[in-house]
């Protein structure tokens, strides 16, 4: 955490993306975890064209109003910079998922 905060850039894979929020989404009983509180607001679904993910996606926007859901296809990732700007690199598909607690957007990050 320390180096992160000083400029050194930090890369989470699959679950390791979801771990580097300062919340965790536990889908097994829709609950809030610690993370390790890296990134606030920012919750990762990866791997999304496969399963049942985009629709755990959609359910946190659902249960979770105000809550930034991320959803990522094989074959892309997020680079965030220090300041919150959020670019995606890659070939597959981004996503952001988010409510106002009557409507739930998605939109495809460029």
């Amino acid at each position: 955490v320390q180096k992160y905060k000083t400029g050194a850039t930090i890369v989470g894979l699959s679950a390791g993306s979801i771990i580097l929020n300062s919340d965790i989404y536990d889908r097994n009983n829709s609950e809030m975890k610690l993370g390790m509180g890296l990134l606030n607001n920012i919750f990762f679904f990866p791997h999304l064209e496969e399963e049942s993910y985009a629709y755990e996606m959609i359910q946190f926007a659902h249960e979770f109003p105000q809550k930034n859901a991320y959803g990522l296809e094989n074959n892309c990732f997020l680079k965030i910079g220090s300041s919150g700007e959020i670019e995606k690199i890659g070939k597959g598909k981004a996503y952001i998922c988010s409510s106002n607690g009557k409507e739930i957007s998605i939109k495809i990050l460029p």
